[in-house]
């Protein structure tokens, strides 16, 4: 059995989809400590040509607080009326797109309910994109499991609570750098790891940046090679982990004016160096 990880997000991006439509089961990391200034509780929007942060505002108690435990601010000084105001936010800053009309009945309905907890609010953003993108792989939320530990000890502990000769299926981002592989194949655990930045656009779109595939020596040649293509997506795929919002906002600032280029960052390692993945 394939076996991914993850904490929950607001609204997770493609990659985090992608990855849960590859497995056989999705491990919703929420019994550990809420991360601020991390995607839980916040995620980054397109408006006007530049990057915006939608937040959704939360109860500070202490630093050690879990993601399972950590409560939506609904007073008057968390801004109650976050809701409305982001949906009505969303609603200008994509009000042109094709299907927009389509699915913003059900996320009006989701953004302007009140959520006590935030781990509630996540998971019916993520029941939503699941439907939309027919994403039938089974849920299990950690919080609900037995294992223990932290890191790649907590990944390994998950993934034998689940069954022996399960597989754990790693993203883009940080268990690449501190996975323990001797650990998992001593328990007898497979590794596998996400390969792919295809999931954010079409075959014509890819065709068109063809001949951006070849090595490049700074993300901003993904861009000069692209920007004249109408409605294309941009994957630049970088050695080292990076903040994905500060390094794909900047790269979206560069990008001229009612340009229809979009940029997603993937993090990835490759032998070989910084590609852009098409």
């Amino acid at each position: 059995m394939i076996v991914t990880v993850h904490q929950p997000h607001l609204m997770p991006w493609l990659g985090y989809l992608h990855r849960m439509a590859q497995a056989d089961l999705f491990i919703i990391l929420d019994h550990v400590q809420f991360e601020r200034r991390n995607y839980q509780n916040r995620t980054m929007i397109r408006l006007e040509d530049e990057s915006r942060w939608l937040t959704v505002p939360v109860v500070q108690l202490s630093q050690k607080e879990t993601i399972v435990d950590k409560l939506v601010d609904n007073t008057e000084t968390g801004s109650r009326a976050w809701g409305p105001t982001h949906f009505k936010t969303l609603k200008y800053a994509y009000r042109k797109a094709a299907h927009f009309d389509t699915y913003a009945p059900r996320l009006q309905q989701i953004m302007e309910a009140r959520w006590d907890k935030l781990i509630d609010l996540d998971l019916a953003m993520l029941d939503f994109l699941r439907e939309s993108f027919e994403i039938r792989t089974p849920l299990k939320r950690s919080s609900e499991m037995k294992a223990e530990g932290a890191r790649s000890t907590l990944l390994l502990n998950l993934c034998k609570e689940i069954g022996p000769r399960s597989t754990f299926f790693g993203g883009l981002g940080g268990s690449r750098h501190y996975l323990d592989h001797a650990a998992f194949k001593a328990e007898n655990i497979g590794v596998q790891w996400q390969e792919t930045g295809r999931a954010a656009a079409g075959d014509k779109s890819l065709d068109k940046v063809g001949k951006s595939r070849e090595q490049i020596d700074h993300p901003m040649a993904a861009i000069r090679n692209c920007s004249s293509f109408p409605s294309t997506v941009v994957y630049v795929v970088r050695r080292t982990f990076v903040p994905f919002a500060n390094v794909t906002s900047k790269l979206r600032n560069l990008i001229p004016p009612r340009s229809d280029v979009d940029v997603c960052l993937t993090v990835w390692t490759s032998p070989s160096g910084p590609r852009l993945l098409a």
